[in-house]
């Protein structure tokens, strides 16, 4: 069927019946919709993931956990478990003030010379401070002591 330009081409002249599109359009049609879908699906899933990620979820822990990434043993971990305490102590106190926390390395080193540790090596007292960080934040713990006893903790401190 030879069609001029400019001439238009009703339903009944094709032998479609009115209101139907053959029937490659219709497929192409689902599949268009289906592949909606499934993106939809995907960016739901993908911001549920990113929420869960930034608030340190459930999910996201058990992900860490399943990769090890929690509670990894370190040598220095007693540090850090105690800086933990402590920031989530210190975030205590200032929910108790309506107040924002903040974790600043000049608190921690305050905190810890008014308990008697002055100057300790720089590594530790980076660590301590990571732990400080996490416990502000209200973080799952990421390191623990690895039993072996040599990172230089105070005997001041084994009990607090």
């Amino acid at each position: 069927m030879a069609v001029a330009p400019g001439v238009s081409v009703r339903p009944a002249q094709t032998g479609i019946p009115h209101g139907q599109l053959p029937l490659p359009a219709r497929r192409a049609g689902r599949a268009g919709l289906r592949v909606g879908i499934a993106a939809g699906v995907l960016v739901v899933l993908a911001a549920g993931l990113a929420w869960d990620a930034t608030r340190s979820g459930p999910v996201w822990h058990a992900l860490r956990k399943a990769a090890g990434l929690v509670e990894a043993p370190h040598p220095t971990g007693r540090w850090y478990e105690f800086g933990h305490r402590l920031g989530r102590t210190h975030a205590g106190v200032c929910a108790a003030f309506e107040t924002a926390p903040v974790a600043t390395a000049a608190d921690l080193a305050y905190a810890l010379k008014s308990l008697g540790v002055e100057n300790p090596p720089r590594e530790v007292f980076e660590m301590c401070l990571r732990g400080y960080e996490d416990g502000v934040a209200g973080r799952e713990r990421r390191y623990a002591t690895d039993g072996k006893g040599a990172d230089g903790f105070p005997t001041a401190l084994e009990n607090l």
